[in-house]
């Protein structure tokens, strides 16, 4: 099950913060010539099950959740099922790895970020973490993506790249090639091989963020 080109940390309308249908999302990844995807809505799986179940063959699905805890969020890969918000970190990677999944550090240095977790707690539970997510196409500062990059170097852990897509033209923007999605193993494995397009999204695409949120309340 390798991709060519696989896109990570990507939202659908089951985030509150996107109108993109799992139908859409199979277009726009046809389109684009994506192969591969991890969808890891907000403390939500449902999108990601839908996905997967409608897929073409051509298209492999990985079950993600980007998950609210007491501490911040963090993204838990090849999942099974829902994992609840509200858990402590540590409790929420241990269900993330009891479904034999992986935990992912999302946007760790952010600025911007009021859910990223704090790095007194990052430090803490570092070894628990499989993947660090090293470069977000929607941070804005690229130095806080940098910084990202040399704390994974420092502490040898592996390195994903994310376009944390909630709009259809962001999806494609930020790739990771050569991907296995056949379990988690192989996922690390490769990942320690793989190349990466890196493209920042539009800042424009944050206020259109915003404007979903208020809208679907």
């Amino acid at each position: 099950m390798l991709s060519s080109r696989f896109e990570f940390h990507c939202h659908s309308c089951f985030s509150q913060e996107s109108w993109a249908t799992p139908e859409k999302i199979i277009q726009q990844c046809q389109k684009n010539g994506i192969d591969g995807i991890a969808l890891t809505d907000h403390n939500e799986i449902t999108g990601a099950q839908e996905l997967k179940q409608n897929a073409p063959a051509w298209l492999k699905v990985v079950i993600g959740e980007e998950i609210s805890t007491t501490e911040g969020e963090i993204i838990g890969l090849f999942l099974h099922t829902k994992i609840n918000a509200g858990l402590s970190l540590s409790e929420t990677i241990q269900a993330i790895k009891k479904q034999g999944g992986l935990a992912i550090l999302p946007h760790p240095f952010d600025r911007l970020r009021s859910k990223k977790l704090p790095l007194k707690n990052i430090l803490k539970n570092i070894d628990s973490f499989d993947i660090i997510e090293t470069f977000n196409g929607r941070t804005i500062w690229g130095a806080d993506n940098k910084q990202a990059e040399n704390y994974a170097k420092q502490r040898e852990k592996i390195r994903i790249s994310g376009s944390d897509a909630h709009f259809l033209s962001e999806y494609g923007k930020t790739l990771m090639h050569n991907i296995d999605c056949s379990n988690p193993r192989l996922f690390m494995e490769s990942l320690k091989k793989a190349t990466a397009t890196n493209r920042k999204t539009n800042i424009f695409f944050h206020v259109l963020t915003k404007l979903a949120r208020f809208c679907k309340k």
